[in-house]
């Protein structure tokens, strides 16, 4: 049992990471493809990451910060609690 002044873990939310990767990627008028190309992936690989399938990279990560000029906050948000 947890003491109510013990800090729970915090984990990246990698489903909401997928669907904001996606967001980005269809505002941008970009393919999977044309993404998979960008993060030197399979198209597979970033489909699988658009899912919450497969973790982003934190060089993948810093690749869309910087091409979509978005906060890594926003992009990879936390969750609090146990792993799914």
């Amino acid at each position: 049992m947890r003491r109510s002044n013990e800090r729970q873990p915090t984990y990246v939310d990698y489903e909401t990471t997928g669907s904001r990767v996606r967001q980005l990627r269809k505002e941008h008028g970009m393919s999977q493809r044309h993404l998979a190309d960008l993060l030197e992936v399979s198209q597979n690989a970033v489909s699988d990451i658009e899912k919450g399938k497969t973790r982003l990279s934190l060089d993948q990560a810093y690749c869309l910060r910087e091409r979509f000029k978005v906060d890594l906050d926003w992009l990879c948000p936390k969750k609090i609690g146990v792993i799914d």
